[in-house]
């Protein structure tokens, strides 16, 4: 069986990232899928799933300069790209979303996440 559905942050869908649905009895393994301009769609088992999503996304102005070197050392010539994470920690880390997987549903799901 498959989940598959929608995710946006404050009405914009996600350009990408990873969404995972982990078992909430912590008895079977953890699901994960590709998020790709909002959509995923990936296997999973049934039960009550516990759902994380993360999208880190580079920090605008802070990308590596033109000439930078790939593999030379990170320095004012040369600098790192910042990655952030856009998905605020409601939704990852300190996550309370979650959803039940059926056998005979459509397993499809909607996560329309806010900033604020």
């Amino acid at each position: 069986m498959s989940v598959s559905g929608v995710v946006t942050l404050d009405g914009t869908p996600v350009p990408s990232g990873q969404i995972l649905f982990k078992d909430a009895a912590g008895v079977e393994k953890t699901y994960a899928g590709q998020i790709t301009e909002g959509e995923f769609l990936f296997p999973s088992t049934p039960g009550r799933k516990d759902i994380s999503i993360s999208s880190p996304q580079e920090v605008a102005g802070k990308a590596t300069v033109a000439g930078g070197i790939p593999g030379d050392p990170i320095s004012a010539e040369n600098p790192a790209t910042e990655i952030v994470e856009s998905i605020p920690v409601q939704y990852n880390s300190e996550t309370k979303l979650s959803e039940e997987v059926t056998l005979d549903g459509d397993n499809e799901f909607t996560f329309e996440l806010l900033t604020k």
